[in-house]
């Protein structure tokens, strides 16, 4: 049997490959140290393998290498042997320097900060000397972020060079060994002012306020501190209120705050994600850093007193797939975009994308009622009873649903102006209206032959004036949007003309309801024509100006503007006071040409912002100047004839002053047999 084996090895061994030796990692030695490496790679041949340096160690691999040439011999279980040499040269010490935000002073001078931060393999050992003309400076961390020296660059050398310089600075080590740091000059030192996006009021005596802000700055390179006083405070790392962070990247929320004055203060961060480092605090100790706050902005924000006594309720709403009452993480989705009706006094709050609400109410007995027909409070009952007291003024009340329909998906349209010679941008979305996923989805949208087709989003194939998208399934409460850009006739008759316009969806899941599936717009061709505008349809599409009792049922609105300043705009703001005769409760939000963040705020005002928008003006992009927002409502109910339901919106651009749109009015009238002057698609 021995025999057997042995000779089966052989076999083996005939048609194994030869046994090969290479380098797979080389470190070269610094100066005269002891601190170069190797390591060995073995390929072939028949395990196990051993090892043998020339000088004397057996492991694949070996340290503490000074200059020299080393010799490895490898062989196999086979005897068979490979050999490789390597020679190790004395090289100098490399860093690398990266510069953190910081602010022009007389000690310092550069708006910015130089560091290195390296093992001692890369700098050698302290103290270590350069020319002055760039005033290197050592310190030891102590292994802060896994680093244990840290350089700080600073003098003439690097000062008043233009933003992408290269500069290598040279040093020297104890034992004389020499290197450089290289030194890339980063752009100048800026501030931009946060894009404050939201500010709710709190109640008298009360700490229940909130600050919401978007930071267009790096989060690593800059942080935000909140003070009651932006002059005297001695340290601003020390925030009052603290940095919660918020929904999305760059995005902040402080909470919990008294009404009055608060001051938001930015300025740079010791530290910078690429090492993990977001606490350089320690620096303070080796650098005077007082002028520090010559370089940091301050913006004063109010929080409004709301002139009551009250609490606040807040929660999560979500669908509670095993009605445990208990949410089981990612499995069981959250209702964002849900409209909540609180009563007595018809007051309403919404839903936000991470699934949470909060509202300030009065002292007094409420009930809460979700405003939907596909999902239904299943622990305590709808409408939900809670108190609000000066013994217990913060309620946490979650919302947890059962959904009472399987899919349903609702297709809607909107645009921006159309005008002769200019494109023209026409969108649809698909929201699924429903705790189920709605499998793949078939999008289709049929522009008016009056226009031309220029291009489509992402994957829409055009067969005539059709374009058709194939969309991956749709999540609980989620939605798609997609678009054509189309180009109008350079045509002065065509003023007037109205383009009709359809879209249509459907989905590889059962959709209990296609009474919604279709979308339908009619856009009229214009001359002159405001930028800034409200306009609103019926469902019909009838009309824009008569609400027909019977035939229609939803109020179509498109808000849209454009910015026609002098340049881009980062932050746009939409606010709607919706009257008594509109049922806030009834909300459903439509196409948007940019991300939109939709609130209610109190007063029964709808909130759209579009944070970070980059819109930039008419006179440098003037297709790109425009964007809009699309939503439905329906009237409170009853309705009578001769109703007039009327609104309009602001829109604030930046930090600039609103901007009011027109009056969108409709007057309710019964159904007559006005059918043959609607549209006909």
């Amino acid at each position: 049997m021995r025999n057997v084996l042995f000779a089966a090895a052989i076999l083996a061994h005939v048609g194994a490959a030869a046994v090969t030796v290479s380098v797979s990692s080389i470190v070269q030695p610094h100066c005269a140290y002891a601190d170069g490496f190797l390591s060995v790679y073995v390929s072939g041949g028949i395990p196990p393998y051993s090892f043998l340096w020339n000088t004397g160690d057996t492991v694949p691999d070996i340290y503490g290498l000074i200059a020299g040439t080393y010799t490895v011999t490898v062989t196999d279980g086979m005897a068979q042997t490979d050999q490789e040499t390597i020679v190790l040269s004395s090289t100098t010490y490399e860093g690398w320097a990266f510069p953190q935000p910081g602010c022009p002073d007389t000690q310092f001078g550069p708006p910015y900060r130089m560091f290195c931060l390296a093992h001692q393999y890369q700098l050698g050992v302290q103290p270590v000397s350069t020319d002055p003309n760039f005033g290197l400076a050592l310190m030891y961390d102590w292994g802060i972020g896994g680093f244990d020296t840290v350089v700080y660059i600073a003098g003439p050398g690097v000062y008043g060079l233009l933003p992408g310089t290269q500069v290598d600075v040279p040093f020297v080590e104890n034992s004389g060994c020499t290197g450089v740091i290289h030194v890339t000059i980063p752009n100048d030192f800026q501030i931009a002012p946060p894009q404050i996006l939201q500010v709710d009021g709190a109640c008298s005596g009360g700490n229940n306020g909130s600050i919401h802000l978007f930071s267009a700055q790096d989060p690593d390179g800059f942080q935000h501190y909140l003070s009651l006083d932006a002059i005297n405070q001695d340290n601003w790392t020390t925030s009052i209120y603290g940095n919660i962070p918020g929904d999305a990247n760059n995005e902040f929320r402080y909470k919990d705050l008294p009404a009055g004055d608060h001051w938001l203060v930015t300025g740079p961060r010791w530290g910078w994600s690429g090492f993990g480092l977001y606490a350089l605090d320690w620096l303070e100790d080796w650098f005077i850093l007082e002028s520090e706050d010559n370089c940091k902005d301050s913006i004063l924000i109010t929080v409004p007193d709301l002139g009551f006594t009250c609490g606040t309720v807040h929660g999560k709403a979500y669908v509670d797939h095993n009605q445990n009452c208990v949410r089981n993480g990612g499995a069981e989705p959250l209702l964002p975009g849900m409209v909540l009706e609180f009563q007595p006094g018809n007051q309403y709050a919404m839903v936000d994308p991470q699934g949470n609400y909060t509202i300030n109410l009065p002292y007094n007995s409420y009930t809460v009622e979700q405003q939907s027909t596909y999902v239904v409070e299943h622990c305590t009952g709808s409408p939900t009873p809670f108190d609000i007291t000066l013994q217990d003024p913060d309620v946490l009340l979650d919302l947890v649903d059962t959904a009472i329909t399987g899919v349903d998906v609702a297709a809607y349209m909107g645009c921006g102006p159309a005008r002769p010679g200019f494109q023209w941008n026409l969108s649809a979305s698909v929201n699924n209206l429903t705790a189920a996923a709605t499998g793949t989805v078939t999008v289709s949208m049929t522009f008016d032959a009056t226009v031309t087709f220029l291009s489509a989003s992402s994957g829409g194939t055009l067969v005539g004036n059709t374009v058709t998208w194939t969309l991956p399934s749709i999540s609980a409460f989620q939605y798609r949007s997609v678009y054509v850009t189309l180009q109008v006739p350079p045509n002065v008759n065509l003023i007037g003309t109205n383009l009709l316009n359809s879209c249509s969806v459907t989905t590889a899941n059962t959709d209990t309801d296609l009474s919604n599936n279709n979308g339908f717009l009619v856009e009229t061709i214009t001359g002159a024509y405001d930028p800034n505008d409200k306009r609103v349809r019926t469902s019909s599409q009838w009309s824009d100006n008569l609400y027909y009792i019977g035939t229609d049922e939803w109020l179509d609105y498109t808000i849209r503007f454009q910015n026609t300043g002098t340049d881009t705009a980062f932050l746009v703001v939409i606010t709607d006071t919706v009257p008594p005769g509109l049922d806030l409760g009834s909300f459903e939000l439509g196409p948007r040409s940019h991300t939109c963040q939709v609130s209610i705020q109190a007063g029964n005002v709808l909130r759209f912002m579009f944070p970070n928008i980059l819109l930039p003006d008419s006179n440098i992009n003037e297709p790109l100047s425009h964007g809009h927002v699309t939503f439905r409502l329906k009237p409170t109910l009853p309705l009578l004839p001769g109703t007039v339901l009327s609104n309009n919106a602001d829109i604030f651009f930046d930090f600039n002053p609103p901007i009011r749109t027109n009056d969108a009015v409709v007057t309710a009238e019964f159904s007559t047999q006005l059918q043959a002057e609607g549209p006909d698609f």
